[in-house]
């Protein structure tokens, strides 16, 4: 039956408000003028963390390097993307200092001033380290360290503005339209890049772009980014505070039943790593191709973002998310029939739609399920989880394929029966969670 979930097990833990009295305004509404306002901010961080990272305008030059300078398999290549990814994990432990224990009498704003300087010099270094997979690896988490806490300061202004509104599906959508924003930009640009200035040459103009994508938002978050200033508080009950943070998150099982579902969800092997291989190896594409395909993607994901905004309105959660696995569970299908040029930018077209139809449901119920009072560091453990396994799933799915002789229609048939099997579990979670629409408290 249903975890039976309450209003006031949501909206009971919220110590930093108790603790930090001046910042009670968070919870209050705000004018639609202020939501906008913090709207746009939430926009810019989301074009950094997204376009600006490796797996953006960084993916195919550094995929190029892997595959043609230093000659790794689609396990490798694959493998590389997930351990550059593990910082994600500590998505939580930044959390907790940006809800506890404030950087310069901010809990924001010096938090994103510190990582985004950091990540537009750690840019910089990997792209001249490129002679050594682990030496490169070790650069690319420590850069990726520095993304994760400028997401995790984002993740956190988003639930505090849904909160404020009652706006999580529409923040969700405009995460959706952006996330798709890099693929249009990003995904072209990648591939042009690794086509046409080779390996080295490619990525060491995409660590300029990213470098300077993330002064950007220094000097947004330097101009734009106000935050009330929090009175000194000592050491001790700075700490204090962040223990209370974390230990009180045990007492909210909804946060945990959403870690489980989405995680479930993303852990489905994929088989992305092999359609690269398969795009370059057998299909002849060039990088430069496969960015245009991205572009096919991210024009169908914001239509994806467009639909989920009316769906959000209109149909409770539950439904979303049922449709989201359904339509996901069948569209793989079509991976059958990956044969050709025109039949690829079909197959994208129709992947781009309806992972987006699937994703941004899992994120409005990762902002459903925070606890008020630690929003970066419950929104942090869900997306932590989330991009560690969301990597780990195509590293799982070569590592099948490489080891165990699993072949591409295997995994296509796997993530078929898997997704439709997860569709019983949606009426198991928190109905006070699920059965709400957009707009609805």
């Amino acid at each position: 039956m249903p975890i039976s979930t309450s209003r006031a097990e949501i909206d009971s833990y919220v110590p930093i408000s108790q603790v930090f009295a001046k910042e009670s305004s968070v919870t209050a509404t705000r004018s639609q003028a202020e939501l906008r306002r913090g709207m746009a901010f939430i926009s810019i961080g989301l074009i950094a963390t997204t376009l600006g990272t490796v797996t953006s305008i960084g993916e195919l030059p550094l995929t190029n390097v892997l595959m043609n300078q230093l000659g790794c398999n689609a396990e490798q290549v694959a493998r590389f993307f997930w351990l550059m990814t593990v910082p994600w994990a500590c998505k939580p432990l930044a959390g907790l200092l940006s809800d506890s224990i404030p950087l310069c009498g901010t809990r924001r704003r010096h938090y994103i001033l510190l990582a985004s300087a950091v990540a537009a010099g750690l840019w910089l270094v990997l792209a001249w380290v490129t002679a050594s997979y682990w030496i490169m690896l070790a650069a690319a988490m420590l850069l990726y360290a520095s993304f994760m806490l400028c997401s995790t300061v984002i993740g956190a202004l988003i639930v505090e503005e849904g909160r404020r509104s009652a706006a999580t599906g529409r923040l969700t959508s405009l995460r959706s339209v952006i996330i798709n924003i890099s693929y249009l930009v990003g995904g072209p640009a990648s591939g042009f890049l690794a086509t046409r200035f080779g390996p080295t040459g490619g990525l060491r103009l995409a660590a300029g772009v990213g470098s300077l994508i993330f002064l950007a938002l220094w000097m947004c978050s330097y101009l734009f980014l106000k935050e009330q200033r929090i009175p000194s508080v000592p050491v001790g009950q700075s700490i204090r505070n962040a223990g209370r943070n974390l230990f009180g998150l045990g007492k909210h099982p909804t946060l945990w039943v959403a870690v489980g579902f989405i995680s479930l969800v993303l852990a489905i092997p994929s088989f992305a790593t092999l359609i690269t291989f398969k795009q370059r190896n057998e299909l002849g594409f060039s990088f430069e191709q496969i960015g245009y395909l991205r572009l096919v993607f991210g024009i169908s994901g914001m239509i994806g973002a467009i639909i989920f905004r009316v769906m959000c309105g209109r149909l409770p959660l539950r439904w979303t998310l049922i449709v989201g696995l359904v339509i996901f569970s069948l569209s793989n299908l079509a991976y059958f029939f990956y044969d050709s040029m025109p039949s690829a930018f079909v197959i994208e077209a129709i992947n781009g739609l309806v992972l987006t139809l699937l994703q941004a449901p899992l994120f409005d119920l990762a902002a459903r399920s925070t606890p008020n009072g630690s929003e970066a560091l419950g929104y942090g453990l869900i997306m932590a989880v989330w991009s560690n396994v969301q990597q780990f799933a195509p590293w799982f799915g070569a590592a099948l394929n490489q080891h165990f002789d699993v072949s591409l229609g295997g995994l296509i048939w796997i993530n078929v029966v898997v997704a439709m099997a997860l569709v019983a579990l949606v009426p198991l979670m928190p109905r006070f969670i699920m059965n709400r629409r957009e707009g609805e408290h």
